[in-house]
């Protein structure tokens, strides 16, 4: 997947005021008549991203805001540490690998019938794995799957770098 290179922090500065403890973006200036100064910007997607269009080009509000702040592009994804698409306060935002994006999704996929994350049913036992950097790691087979689920975690927990 390609991404579009985001206008420059002077441009979005211009046109927008970001409050970095709410998270919205608010117009500058009129861009039409459905939008006066001082009007929220974008609008919501179902699955809580926030998109808006800058020079008719559409793109994520969180991906602006890092520029706005930083003045440099993603290296390439903003995470939302809470989890929530539609909290883009700064303080709930990083750039981070894709790994660590993945890392921190809430949603279990629909394939998933143990109701844990990285955990499946093998034998009428439970495997724990997780991949690290493009690699699976095998972390055992266990009775439950709650066990395999503990295990999984406390790997998590002590391998995985949240604060990068």
């Amino acid at each position: 997947m390609t991404i579009k290179p985001l206008p420059s922090q002077a441009e979005l500065v211009e046109l927008f005021d970001y409050s970095i403890i709410t998270g919205e973006l608010y117009y500058k200036k009129r861009v039409s008549r459905r939008m006066p100064v001082g009007s929220r910007a974008g609008s919501s997607r179902r699955d809580g991203y926030r998109y808006i269009s800058v020079n008719k080009q559409r793109y994520l509000a969180h991906r602006i805001i890092w520029i706005m702040v930083t003045g440099l592009e993603p290296l390439v994804n903003i995470d939302h540490i809470d989890g929530d698409p539609s909290n883009n306060a700064w303080h709930n935002l990083r750039d981070v690998s894709q790994s660590l994006n993945l890392h921190n999704q809430n949603k279990l996929r629909v394939t998933n019938s143990t109701g844990f994350s990285g955990v499946y049913k093998k034998r009428n036992r439970y495997v724990a794995e997780i991949w690290i950097n493009g690699k699976k790691v095998n972390l055992g087979t266990y009775i439950t799957a709650e066990e395999a689920s503990c295990a999984r975690e406390t790997y998590k927990a002590e391998h995985i770098n949240y604060c990068s």
